[in-house]
């Protein structure tokens, strides 16, 4: 059976960064005045699946390599480095918690600690704080100068990028051919996953399984 390559909902290469110029460029000014304390906590917002976590790791990725970078998902762990955290007066930080929803999750003092934990850390470097929540942590606590960015689904036609380049990763010359979906089978899953990368790579690799079994069944004689 031939390999299925939307398997995977981690992005290949070249695909993470599809039509996500705005964005990138948009979050690297304000990482830049966060890390010049002139701005408070940055909030990335979406859907889960939709590509936060790709762009703020790219952006990591181009940062001076004098900006200290923590990355951590909210758990109780996050909670306890957090508390004993010791940042250096000299250096600049940038803390990066992803998954904060998971706040969810935890009793009402462990909640009321991480705001705290935020407010304060917020004062001595630069925080980005990742939700998937449709009202995040701004809803409830107040930071100042607070910069919010959401992250949407893909285009259409990005969408569509995504789904030529995995296709061209088992095939043994590149195309811009859709093949083995049609033009009305991309618009569907369009319209199904509402340009959310990850929810549109699931439904994919259903629909590519049940094509090529087909296929494969139809050369056999089967």
């Amino acid at each position: 059976m031939t390999n299925n390559p939307f398997i995977s909902i981690v992005p290949v290469k070249g695909e993470n960064l599809v039509d996500r110029e705005k964005e990138i460029a948009e979050l690297s000014v304000l990482i830049y005045h966060a890390l010049n304390k002139e701005i408070g906590p940055i909030i990335i917002k979406g859907h889960p699946g939709v590509g936060k976590t790709s762009i703020i790791l790219h952006i990591i990725s181009t940062l001076d390599k004098h900006v200290n970078v923590i990355y951590r998902y909210l758990d109780s762990d996050t909670l306890e480095y957090l508390s004993s955290l010791k940042l250096e007066d000299n250096k600049k930080y940038l803390i990066i918690i992803d998954d904060i929803n998971n706040e969810d999750g935890f009793p009402k003092e462990k909640i009321t600690s991480f705001h705290y934990l935020i407010k304060n850390l917020v004062k001595k470097c630069a925080i980005i704080l990742i939700d998937n929540r449709k009202k995040d942590i701004s809803t409830e606590v107040s930071f100042e100068n607070l910069k919010i960015i959401e992250i949407k689904g893909l285009s259409y036609e990005d969408l569509k990028k995504v789904i030529i380049n995995r296709l061209n990763t088992i095939r043994n010359r590149p195309s811009n051919d859709v093949s083995p979906f049609s033009e009305k089978e991309i618009e569907e899953v369009y319209k199904k996953s509402g340009g959310n990368p990850r929810f549109a790579l699931l439904i994919l690799a259903t629909l590519f399984d049940e094509k090529t079994s087909h296929e494969e069944k139809i050369r056999n004689g089967i």
